[in-house]
Protein backbone atom coordinates (compact mmCIF):
# COMPACT_ATOMS: atom_id res chain seq x y z
CA UNK A 1 0.00 0.00 0.00
CA UNK A 2 1.41 3.85 -0.93
CA UNK A 3 0.30 6.92 -0.58
CA UNK A 4 1.93 9.85 -2.17
CA UNK A 5 3.48 13.22 -0.30
CA UNK A 6 5.34 15.83 -2.45
CA UNK A 7 7.05 18.64 -0.33
CA UNK A 8 8.83 21.94 -1.14
CA UNK A 9 11.16 23.46 1.92
CA UNK A 10 13.25 26.69 1.47
CA UNK A 11 15.20 28.75 3.66
CA UNK A 12 17.24 32.08 3.41
CA UNK A 13 19.73 33.66 5.94
CA UNK A 14 20.82 37.04 5.66
CA UNK A 15 23.35 38.50 8.12
CA UNK A 16 23.41 42.24 8.62
CA UNK A 17 25.86 44.17 10.75
CA UNK A 18 24.49 44.31 14.27
CA UNK A 19 21.59 41.57 13.67
CA UNK A 20 20.22 38.94 10.73
CA UNK A 21 17.00 38.32 8.65
CA UNK A 22 15.54 35.19 8.07
CA UNK A 23 12.72 33.27 6.22
CA UNK A 24 11.69 30.20 5.79
CA UNK A 25 8.81 28.27 4.19
CA UNK A 26 6.99 24.77 3.39
CA UNK A 27 4.62 23.80 0.55
CA UNK A 28 3.37 20.04 1.07
CA UNK A 29 0.78 17.81 -0.72
CA UNK A 30 0.26 14.50 0.45
CA UNK A 31 -2.60 11.91 -0.78
CA UNK A 32 -3.26 10.14 2.37
CA UNK A 33 -3.63 6.51 3.16
CA UNK A 34 -7.09 6.01 3.18
CA UNK A 35 -9.56 7.49 0.03
CA UNK A 36 -9.99 11.21 0.14
CA UNK A 37 -8.40 12.02 3.21
CA UNK A 38 -5.34 14.11 1.45
CA UNK A 39 -4.10 16.89 3.17
CA UNK A 40 -2.63 20.18 1.98
CA UNK A 41 -0.10 22.45 4.01
CA UNK A 42 1.41 25.60 4.05
CA UNK A 43 3.79 27.37 6.15
CA UNK A 44 5.66 30.64 6.36
CA UNK A 45 8.16 32.27 9.04
CA UNK A 46 9.65 35.68 9.03
CA UNK A 47 12.40 36.64 11.55
CA UNK A 48 14.40 39.73 12.17
CA UNK A 49 17.32 40.66 15.06
CA UNK A 50 18.78 43.91 15.51
CA UNK A 51 21.47 44.54 18.68
CA UNK A 52 20.82 48.53 19.13
CA UNK A 53 23.36 48.42 21.53
CA UNK A 54 25.65 46.38 23.60
CA UNK A 55 23.50 45.76 26.14
CA UNK A 56 19.78 45.81 24.01
CA UNK A 57 19.21 43.69 21.23
CA UNK A 58 15.80 43.37 19.64
CA UNK A 59 13.77 40.25 17.77
CA UNK A 60 10.72 40.12 15.42
CA UNK A 61 8.86 37.56 14.16
CA UNK A 62 5.93 36.49 12.09
CA UNK A 63 4.76 32.59 11.77
CA UNK A 64 1.95 31.65 9.10
CA UNK A 65 0.21 28.08 8.83
CA UNK A 66 -2.65 26.98 6.73
CA UNK A 67 -3.67 23.55 6.62
CA UNK A 68 -6.60 21.66 4.87
CA UNK A 69 -7.13 17.71 5.21
CA UNK A 70 -9.80 15.70 4.02
CA UNK A 71 -11.49 13.53 6.87
CA UNK A 72 -11.14 9.40 7.01
CA UNK A 73 -12.90 7.04 9.15
CA UNK A 74 -12.16 4.77 12.47
CA UNK A 75 -11.80 1.21 11.87
CA UNK A 76 -14.57 -1.00 13.90
CA UNK A 77 -12.89 -3.46 15.90
CA UNK A 78 -13.70 -6.52 17.66
CA UNK A 79 -11.18 -8.54 19.76
CA UNK A 80 -8.77 -5.68 19.16
CA UNK A 81 -8.98 -6.89 14.76
CA UNK A 82 -11.17 -4.56 12.03
CA UNK A 83 -14.11 -6.42 11.08
CA UNK A 84 -15.85 -7.23 7.43
CA UNK A 85 -12.22 -7.26 5.80
CA UNK A 86 -12.24 -3.56 6.20
CA UNK A 87 -8.41 -2.40 4.79
CA UNK A 88 -6.37 0.87 6.21
CA UNK A 89 -7.23 2.61 2.45
CA UNK A 90 -11.56 2.30 3.39
CA UNK A 91 -13.09 5.42 3.61
CA UNK A 92 -16.92 5.56 5.01
CA UNK A 93 -16.88 8.96 5.79
CA UNK A 94 -18.58 11.35 4.47
CA UNK A 95 -17.90 12.60 0.48
CA UNK A 96 -16.46 16.02 0.85
CA UNK A 97 -15.80 16.80 4.90
CA UNK A 98 -13.00 18.25 5.61
CA UNK A 99 -11.06 20.46 8.39
CA UNK A 100 -8.99 23.77 7.47
CA UNK A 101 -6.86 25.47 10.43
CA UNK A 102 -5.29 28.63 9.64
CA UNK A 103 -2.42 30.14 12.31
CA UNK A 104 -0.99 33.93 12.48
CA UNK A 105 1.26 34.07 15.30
CA UNK A 106 3.83 37.43 15.66
CA UNK A 107 6.29 38.02 18.54
CA UNK A 108 8.29 40.30 19.74
CA UNK A 109 11.51 39.91 22.10
CA UNK A 110 13.31 42.53 24.17
CA UNK A 111 16.84 41.07 26.13
CA UNK A 112 18.45 43.52 28.15
CA UNK A 113 22.26 41.93 28.70
CA UNK A 114 22.76 44.75 32.01
CA UNK A 115 25.82 42.83 33.31
CA UNK A 116 27.96 39.78 32.09
CA UNK A 117 25.65 38.17 35.20
CA UNK A 118 22.57 39.81 35.04
CA UNK A 119 19.93 39.35 32.02
CA UNK A 120 16.38 41.39 31.29
CA UNK A 121 13.91 40.28 28.76
CA UNK A 122 10.34 40.72 27.50
CA UNK A 123 8.57 38.77 24.88
CA UNK A 124 5.36 39.45 23.76
CA UNK A 125 3.12 36.95 21.49
CA UNK A 126 -0.37 37.16 19.72
CA UNK A 127 -1.62 34.15 17.72
CA UNK A 128 -4.94 33.83 15.99
CA UNK A 129 -6.29 30.52 15.26
CA UNK A 130 -9.36 29.71 12.56
CA UNK A 131 -10.37 26.47 12.25
CA UNK A 132 -13.47 24.94 10.30
CA UNK A 133 -14.22 21.41 11.37
CA UNK A 134 -16.30 19.32 10.09
CA UNK A 135 -16.26 15.44 10.64
CA UNK A 136 -16.47 12.89 13.73
CA UNK A 137 -17.06 9.76 11.71
CA UNK A 138 -18.86 7.38 14.51
CA UNK A 139 -18.45 3.64 13.17
CA UNK A 140 -18.89 1.05 15.31
CA UNK A 141 -19.45 -2.65 15.12
CA UNK A 142 -23.48 -3.96 14.97
CA UNK A 143 -25.92 -4.72 16.01
CA UNK A 144 -25.81 -0.83 16.75
CA UNK A 145 -26.75 1.26 14.18
CA UNK A 146 -25.10 4.19 14.25
CA UNK A 147 -24.80 8.10 12.51
CA UNK A 148 -22.00 9.00 11.05
CA UNK A 149 -21.84 11.25 13.80
CA UNK A 150 -21.10 14.53 11.47
CA UNK A 151 -20.39 17.63 13.53
CA UNK A 152 -19.87 21.09 12.04
CA UNK A 153 -17.98 24.14 13.85
CA UNK A 154 -16.18 27.33 13.41
CA UNK A 155 -13.67 28.76 15.71
CA UNK A 156 -11.97 31.33 16.20
CA UNK A 157 -9.09 31.93 18.90
CA UNK A 158 -7.28 35.07 19.81
CA UNK A 159 -4.53 34.88 22.88
CA UNK A 160 -2.04 37.54 24.41
CA UNK A 161 0.84 36.56 26.42
CA UNK A 162 3.24 38.88 27.65
CA UNK A 163 6.42 37.60 30.16
CA UNK A 164 9.03 39.68 31.45
CA UNK A 165 11.77 37.36 33.04
CA UNK A 166 14.91 38.31 35.17
CA UNK A 167 18.19 35.68 35.09
CA UNK A 168 20.75 36.36 37.71
CA UNK A 169 24.49 33.87 37.80
CA UNK A 170 27.08 34.53 40.14
CA UNK A 171 29.62 32.61 41.88
CA UNK A 172 33.31 31.01 41.13
CA UNK A 173 34.39 27.83 39.92
CA UNK A 174 33.13 25.91 43.01
CA UNK A 175 30.11 26.87 44.31
CA UNK A 176 27.62 28.95 40.97
CA UNK A 177 24.36 30.48 42.18
CA UNK A 178 21.77 30.89 39.16
CA UNK A 179 17.87 32.41 40.16
CA UNK A 180 15.43 33.21 37.55
CA UNK A 181 12.16 34.95 38.37
CA UNK A 182 9.27 36.09 35.93
CA UNK A 183 5.83 37.57 35.70
CA UNK A 184 3.68 36.61 33.13
CA UNK A 185 -0.03 37.94 31.50
CA UNK A 186 -2.08 35.81 29.47
CA UNK A 187 -5.53 36.16 28.24
CA UNK A 188 -7.60 35.75 25.19
CA UNK A 189 -11.05 34.82 24.05
CA UNK A 190 -12.47 31.79 22.37
CA UNK A 191 -15.78 32.06 20.21
CA UNK A 192 -17.28 28.82 18.65
CA UNK A 193 -20.08 28.73 16.03
CA UNK A 194 -21.36 25.26 16.16
CA UNK A 195 -24.78 24.17 13.60
CA UNK A 196 -27.18 21.74 15.09
CA UNK A 197 -28.45 18.47 12.40
CA UNK A 198 -31.50 16.48 12.86
CA UNK A 199 -32.87 13.53 10.72
CA UNK A 200 -29.56 12.13 9.93
CA UNK A 201 -29.61 8.63 8.50
CA UNK A 202 -27.92 5.57 10.57
CA UNK A 203 -25.76 2.86 9.46
CA UNK A 204 -25.30 -0.56 10.33
CA UNK A 205 -22.85 -2.71 9.59
CA UNK A 206 -21.41 -4.53 7.17
CA UNK A 207 -22.56 -1.86 4.90
CA UNK A 208 -21.62 1.60 6.24
CA UNK A 209 -22.32 3.33 2.90
CA UNK A 210 -26.26 2.30 2.63
CA UNK A 211 -28.45 4.28 5.60
CA UNK A 212 -31.27 2.03 7.48
CA UNK A 213 -32.92 5.41 8.80
CA UNK A 214 -33.92 8.56 7.01
CA UNK A 215 -32.43 6.95 3.93
CA UNK A 216 -33.67 9.85 1.42
CA UNK A 217 -31.79 12.76 4.01
CA UNK A 218 -28.41 13.83 3.72
CA UNK A 219 -25.66 11.74 5.47
CA UNK A 220 -24.98 14.97 7.24
CA UNK A 221 -28.61 15.40 8.08
CA UNK A 222 -31.12 18.33 7.69
CA UNK A 223 -29.07 21.81 9.22
CA UNK A 224 -30.44 23.64 11.78
CA UNK A 225 -29.76 26.98 14.09
CA UNK A 226 -26.16 27.45 14.96
CA UNK A 227 -25.96 29.02 18.58
CA UNK A 228 -22.29 31.01 19.17
CA UNK A 229 -20.50 29.74 22.17
CA UNK A 230 -18.40 32.50 24.15
CA UNK A 231 -15.14 31.97 26.44
CA UNK A 232 -12.60 34.24 27.52
CA UNK A 233 -9.87 33.79 30.43
CA UNK A 234 -7.18 35.74 32.00
CA UNK A 235 -4.55 34.29 33.70
CA UNK A 236 -1.48 36.17 36.01
CA UNK A 237 1.46 34.09 36.80
CA UNK A 238 4.40 34.50 38.72
CA UNK A 239 7.39 32.37 39.39
CA UNK A 240 10.52 32.37 41.17
CA UNK A 241 13.41 29.19 41.12
CA UNK A 242 17.33 29.20 42.54
CA UNK A 243 19.89 26.67 41.31
CA UNK A 244 22.71 26.30 43.62
CA UNK A 245 25.76 23.72 42.84
CA UNK A 246 28.56 23.65 44.89
CA UNK A 247 31.21 20.47 43.73
CA UNK A 248 29.75 17.68 43.28
CA UNK A 249 25.87 18.79 44.76
CA UNK A 250 23.17 21.04 43.06
CA UNK A 251 20.12 21.92 44.62
CA UNK A 252 17.04 23.37 42.77
CA UNK A 253 14.00 25.03 44.36
CA UNK A 254 11.18 27.17 43.26
CA UNK A 255 7.70 28.14 43.63
CA UNK A 256 4.99 29.88 40.66
CA UNK A 257 1.52 31.30 41.51
CA UNK A 258 -1.19 31.60 39.37
CA UNK A 259 -4.52 33.23 39.04
CA UNK A 260 -7.24 33.00 36.96
CA UNK A 261 -10.72 34.18 35.81
CA UNK A 262 -12.70 31.99 33.05
CA UNK A 263 -16.39 33.00 31.63
CA UNK A 264 -18.65 30.54 29.12
CA UNK A 265 -21.93 31.74 27.62
CA UNK A 266 -24.09 30.55 25.10
CA UNK A 267 -25.88 32.14 22.71
CA UNK A 268 -29.50 29.52 23.07
CA UNK A 269 -28.94 29.19 26.51
CA UNK A 270 -29.14 31.88 29.63
CA UNK A 271 -27.11 29.61 31.65
CA UNK A 272 -23.15 31.08 32.28
CA UNK A 273 -20.43 29.45 34.13
CA UNK A 274 -18.10 31.66 35.76
CA UNK A 275 -14.87 30.32 37.55
CA UNK A 276 -12.30 31.60 39.49
CA UNK A 277 -9.21 29.99 41.51
CA UNK A 278 -5.38 30.83 42.11
CA UNK A 279 -2.80 28.18 43.08
CA UNK A 280 0.77 28.02 44.56
CA UNK A 281 3.07 24.98 42.92
CA UNK A 282 6.64 24.41 44.06
CA UNK A 283 9.22 22.38 42.88
CA UNK A 284 12.78 21.17 44.20
CA UNK A 285 15.00 18.70 43.12
CA UNK A 286 19.26 17.71 43.75
CA UNK A 287 21.67 15.85 41.96
CA UNK A 288 24.75 14.68 43.55
CA UNK A 289 27.67 12.78 41.82
CA UNK A 290 27.95 9.58 43.64
CA UNK A 291 31.50 8.43 41.56
CA UNK A 292 33.78 10.88 39.84
CA UNK A 293 37.25 9.64 37.79
CA UNK A 294 38.73 10.34 34.87
CA UNK A 295 36.97 7.78 32.48
CA UNK A 296 33.34 7.65 35.07
CA UNK A 297 31.02 9.57 35.65
CA UNK A 298 27.97 8.56 38.17
CA UNK A 299 25.51 10.99 39.28
CA UNK A 300 22.20 10.27 41.22
CA UNK A 301 19.51 12.45 40.90
CA UNK A 302 15.79 13.50 42.41
CA UNK A 303 12.89 15.84 41.84
CA UNK A 304 9.48 16.77 42.74
CA UNK A 305 7.55 19.56 40.73
CA UNK A 306 3.56 20.20 40.64
CA UNK A 307 1.77 22.26 38.07
CA UNK A 308 -1.43 23.80 37.55
CA UNK A 309 -3.26 24.27 34.85
CA UNK A 310 -7.03 25.93 34.03
CA UNK A 311 -9.30 23.64 31.77
CA UNK A 312 -10.81 24.48 28.66
CA UNK A 313 -14.15 24.31 27.69
CA UNK A 314 -16.86 21.59 27.71
CA UNK A 315 -19.86 21.22 26.00
CA UNK A 316 -21.71 18.73 27.44
CA UNK A 317 -24.46 17.49 25.09
CA UNK A 318 -27.26 15.70 27.21
CA UNK A 319 -30.78 14.58 25.52
CA UNK A 320 -29.26 16.63 23.01
CA UNK A 321 -29.39 19.66 24.90
CA UNK A 322 -26.21 21.71 24.85
CA UNK A 323 -24.72 22.78 28.62
CA UNK A 324 -21.94 24.99 28.89
CA UNK A 325 -18.98 23.66 31.59
CA UNK A 326 -16.26 24.93 33.09
CA UNK A 327 -14.39 21.93 35.04
CA UNK A 328 -12.19 22.32 38.14
CA UNK A 329 -8.40 23.01 37.11
CA UNK A 330 -6.05 20.71 36.46
CA UNK A 331 -2.97 19.56 39.16
CA UNK A 332 -0.11 17.83 38.16
CA UNK A 333 2.27 16.43 40.85
CA UNK A 334 5.50 14.00 39.63
CA UNK A 335 7.93 12.56 41.67
CA UNK A 336 11.18 11.43 40.30
CA UNK A 337 14.46 9.93 40.71
CA UNK A 338 16.79 7.59 39.23
CA UNK A 339 20.74 7.28 37.92
CA UNK A 340 23.36 8.81 34.67
CA UNK A 341 26.41 7.34 33.99
CA UNK A 342 28.92 8.25 31.88
CA UNK A 343 31.83 5.74 31.32
CA UNK A 344 34.42 6.90 28.16
CA UNK A 345 32.29 6.46 24.86
CA UNK A 346 28.84 4.55 27.10
CA UNK A 347 26.34 6.83 28.67
CA UNK A 348 23.30 5.60 29.74
CA UNK A 349 20.12 6.91 32.75
CA UNK A 350 17.45 5.16 34.17
CA UNK A 351 14.53 6.48 36.00
CA UNK A 352 11.41 5.40 38.15
CA UNK A 353 8.84 8.21 38.30
CA UNK A 354 5.31 8.87 39.92
CA UNK A 355 2.88 11.25 38.42
CA UNK A 356 -0.33 12.61 39.20
CA UNK A 357 -2.61 13.94 37.35
CA UNK A 358 -5.77 15.31 39.56
CA UNK A 359 -9.44 16.63 38.05
CA UNK A 360 -7.76 16.37 34.51
CA UNK A 361 -10.52 16.74 31.41
CA UNK A 362 -12.07 12.84 30.36
CA UNK A 363 -14.45 13.63 27.17
CA UNK A 364 -17.30 10.43 27.70
CA UNK A 365 -19.64 9.56 25.19
CA UNK A 366 -23.31 8.41 27.13
CA UNK A 367 -24.11 7.39 23.62
CA UNK A 368 -23.89 7.86 20.10
CA UNK A 369 -24.99 11.53 19.47
CA UNK A 370 -24.18 12.52 23.27
CA UNK A 371 -21.03 13.46 25.52
CA UNK A 372 -20.00 14.38 28.45
CA UNK A 373 -16.48 16.34 29.57
CA UNK A 374 -16.36 15.30 33.61
CA UNK A 375 -12.66 15.72 35.45
CA UNK A 376 -10.85 12.06 36.11
CA UNK A 377 -7.75 11.60 38.34
CA UNK A 378 -5.05 9.68 36.83
CA UNK A 379 -1.72 8.13 37.84
CA UNK A 380 1.25 6.77 36.13
CA UNK A 381 3.76 4.97 37.67
CA UNK A 382 7.30 3.67 35.78
CA UNK A 383 10.63 3.06 34.67
CA UNK A 384 12.31 4.93 31.69
CA UNK A 385 15.93 3.87 30.86
CA UNK A 386 18.58 4.92 27.63
CA UNK A 387 21.51 3.39 26.32
CA UNK A 388 24.16 5.37 24.22
CA UNK A 389 27.50 3.72 22.73
CA UNK A 390 29.67 4.87 20.59
CA UNK A 391 31.10 1.87 18.75
CA UNK A 392 34.57 1.75 16.52
CA UNK A 393 34.59 2.50 12.81
CA UNK A 394 32.19 5.38 13.14
CA UNK A 395 28.96 3.13 14.18
CA UNK A 396 27.09 4.12 17.46
CA UNK A 397 24.49 1.99 19.35
CA UNK A 398 21.00 3.65 21.06
CA UNK A 399 18.67 1.19 23.38
CA UNK A 400 15.65 2.35 25.50
CA UNK A 401 12.78 0.30 27.54
CA UNK A 402 9.91 1.68 29.41
CA UNK A 403 7.31 0.31 31.89
CA UNK A 404 4.19 2.47 32.10
CA UNK A 405 1.36 1.33 34.57
CA UNK A 406 -1.11 4.02 34.04
CA UNK A 407 -4.37 3.96 35.80
CA UNK A 408 -7.50 6.06 36.49
CA UNK A 409 -7.66 6.74 40.31
CA UNK A 410 -11.15 8.36 40.01
CA UNK A 411 -13.68 8.38 36.68
CA UNK A 412 -17.16 8.84 36.96
CA UNK A 413 -18.62 10.00 34.23
CA UNK A 414 -22.32 9.33 36.08
CA UNK A 415 -23.87 8.96 39.17
CA UNK A 416 -23.96 4.79 37.96
CA UNK A 417 -21.14 4.48 36.42
CA UNK A 418 -17.31 4.34 37.96
CA UNK A 419 -14.48 3.56 35.50
CA UNK A 420 -11.94 4.10 38.70
CA UNK A 421 -9.19 1.13 38.33
CA UNK A 422 -9.01 1.18 34.78
CA UNK A 423 -5.62 1.37 32.82
CA UNK A 424 -5.85 4.45 30.52
CA UNK A 425 -7.06 4.01 27.20
CA UNK A 426 -4.65 3.17 24.50
CA UNK A 427 -1.47 3.36 27.26
CA UNK A 428 1.01 0.56 27.08
CA UNK A 429 2.92 -1.04 30.02
CA UNK A 430 5.75 -1.84 27.64
CA UNK A 431 7.83 0.35 25.22
CA UNK A 432 11.20 -1.04 24.09
CA UNK A 433 13.49 0.61 20.90
CA UNK A 434 16.97 -0.04 19.78
CA UNK A 435 18.82 1.17 16.61
CA UNK A 436 22.53 1.70 15.05
CA UNK A 437 23.58 4.70 13.38
CA UNK A 438 26.75 4.07 10.80
CA UNK A 439 28.55 6.69 9.37
CA UNK A 440 31.16 6.23 6.65
CA UNK A 441 32.48 9.40 4.72
CA UNK A 442 29.79 10.59 2.56
CA UNK A 443 26.96 8.05 3.82
CA UNK A 444 24.82 7.66 7.04
CA UNK A 445 23.12 4.58 7.80
CA UNK A 446 20.24 4.21 10.03
CA UNK A 447 18.29 1.74 11.22
CA UNK A 448 15.54 1.06 14.46
CA UNK A 449 13.04 -1.08 16.13
CA UNK A 450 10.49 -0.35 18.12
CA UNK A 451 7.93 -1.57 20.07
CA UNK A 452 5.03 -0.90 21.66
CA UNK A 453 3.39 -3.28 23.95
CA UNK A 454 -0.71 -4.43 24.25
CA UNK A 455 -2.85 -1.65 25.23
CA UNK A 456 -6.66 -1.25 26.38
CA UNK A 457 -8.58 0.43 23.22
CA UNK A 458 -11.61 1.98 25.94
CA UNK A 459 -10.99 3.09 29.62
CA UNK A 460 -14.81 3.86 29.87
CA UNK A 461 -15.71 0.19 29.85
CA UNK A 462 -16.18 -2.63 32.34
CA UNK A 463 -13.90 -4.52 30.03
CA UNK A 464 -12.28 -3.01 27.15
CA UNK A 465 -10.68 -4.80 23.82
CA UNK A 466 -7.23 -4.96 23.96
CA UNK A 467 -4.99 -3.97 21.21
CA UNK A 468 -2.33 -6.40 20.42
CA UNK A 469 1.04 -5.56 20.37
CA UNK A 470 3.69 -4.70 17.68
CA UNK A 471 7.20 -4.06 16.19
CA UNK A 472 8.15 -1.63 13.42
CA UNK A 473 11.18 -1.16 11.50
CA UNK A 474 12.24 1.52 10.02
CA UNK A 475 15.82 2.74 8.42
CA UNK A 476 17.32 5.55 6.16
CA UNK A 477 20.28 6.14 4.14
CA UNK A 478 21.67 10.01 3.82
CA UNK A 479 24.51 10.83 0.71
CA UNK A 480 26.00 13.51 0.86
CA UNK A 481 27.79 15.60 -2.02
CA UNK A 482 28.83 18.99 -1.39
CA UNK A 483 26.52 21.09 -0.74
CA UNK A 484 23.54 18.51 -2.47
CA UNK A 485 22.34 16.06 0.34
CA UNK A 486 19.54 13.02 -0.78
CA UNK A 487 18.09 11.35 2.34
CA UNK A 488 16.32 7.97 1.23
CA UNK A 489 13.97 6.49 4.49
CA UNK A 490 11.35 3.55 5.11
CA UNK A 491 9.01 3.27 8.00
CA UNK A 492 7.35 0.26 8.89
CA UNK A 493 9.21 -1.79 6.20
CA UNK A 494 6.97 -4.86 7.13
CA UNK A 495 3.79 -3.34 6.55
CA UNK A 496 2.80 -4.25 10.11
CA UNK A 497 -1.21 -3.08 10.72
CA UNK A 498 -1.78 -1.77 14.44
CA UNK A 499 -4.15 0.80 15.62
CA UNK A 500 -2.26 3.83 16.47
CA UNK A 501 -4.82 6.01 18.24
CA UNK A 502 -8.54 6.07 19.49
CA UNK A 503 -10.12 9.71 19.01
CA UNK A 504 -14.09 7.79 19.08
CA UNK A 505 -14.40 6.52 22.66
CA UNK A 506 -16.03 3.49 21.03
CA UNK A 507 -15.31 -0.25 19.42
CA UNK A 508 -13.25 1.67 16.93
CA UNK A 509 -9.77 2.68 16.11
CA UNK A 510 -7.50 4.96 13.85
CA UNK A 511 -4.59 2.39 11.54
CA UNK A 512 -1.03 3.23 11.92
CA UNK A 513 0.74 4.40 8.49
CA UNK A 514 1.12 1.46 6.09
CA UNK A 515 4.75 0.89 5.22
CA UNK A 516 5.66 4.99 3.30
CA UNK A 517 9.22 5.08 1.20
CA UNK A 518 10.46 8.90 1.38
CA UNK A 519 13.06 10.45 -0.68
CA UNK A 520 14.42 14.10 0.29
CA UNK A 521 16.66 16.21 -1.42
CA UNK A 522 18.15 19.13 0.41
CA UNK A 523 20.68 21.85 -1.31
CA UNK A 524 22.24 24.37 0.58
CA UNK A 525 23.36 27.53 -1.90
Amino acid sequence: MTFGTNEGQGGVHVPTRRGRLAAAGVVSRSEGFQQASGRDQNFLTVSGDHAFSPVFNLRISYLGSDVRAGRGSIMPLVNGRPIFGITRRDNFGIPGVFIDGELHSASVKADSQLSSRILLSNSFNFNRYNRLFQGGITIVPPPAAVTKGYSENFTRQDSFLNETLFQWDAGSASLRNAFTAGLTFDWGNFDQVSATFTGVPTYRGPDYNRPVTNVGNDSRGIRGPGPTSYFKQDVISFFAQHHLAWKGLGILAGLRTDSFNQELTRSDTRVRAPFSASRFSPRAGGDVAVLRRESLNLVAFASFAQGFRPQLPGLNTLNNVVVPQLLRPEVTRNHEGGLRLRHRSVSAQASFFNMRKIDGQRSFRSGPEDFIFVNATSRVRGFESELRAMLPRGASLYANYAFHNARHIEFRPTLTANFSGNRLRMSPQHIAGSGLIWAWRRFVWNGGVAYVGSRPLRDNVIASQILPSYTLINSSLSIRLGPLQAVLSATNLTDRYYIADDFSAQDAGNPGLPRRLSLQIRYRF
